[in-house]
Order: C-alpha cells, then structure tokens, then sequence
C-alpha cells in the first residue's frame, strides 16, 4: 500500500478543473470547504452521500464559517 501512495503525484493546480467535496450530508464539512475553495476563487462542488435535496448549512456551521470570513447562508443541498 506504501509503495503505491507513494506512486501518486501531486496535482498540478494549472490542470485542475473543479475541487470536489464529498461527506455525509453535505451540510457541514463539505458545504465548508467548497464556500472556502470558491472564496479561494476555484470551480468547487459539494455532495451528500445521504442527504435530500434543498437543505441548508447546519446553523452552527453558518455561525462559525462566518467568523472565518466565509459565507454559507446561500448553500443549499
């Protein structure tokens, strides 16, 4: 297993077309991390693996990513 992680090169940013973001629900982790990639000025998205369609960011979430200066009050799932 070593030897093939150590196989892996790391992406070249100049060819990476969008960041993909994937968790559990996709209303904390993930929802973050794309709002961070895109204020970072990258072409993300962020997926649920068991999530239903138009929920928004935890609250607490909201809360605290403002606080960093990100803006997750318009992500919806």
């Amino acid at each position: 297993m070593a030897a093939r992680l150590a196989q892996l090169a790391a992406p070249q940013v100049q060819d990476v077309r969008r960041l993909v973001f994937v968790c559990h629900g996709n209303i904390c982790r993930s929802a973050y991390a794309e709002a961070l990639a895109r204020k970072a000025g990258y072409n993300a998205a962020s997926f649920g693996l068991s999530t239903s369609s138009g929920k928004p960011a935890h609250e607490e979430v909201v809360r605290l990513a403002n606080a960093r200066g990100v803006d997750l009050a318009p992500h919806l799932t």
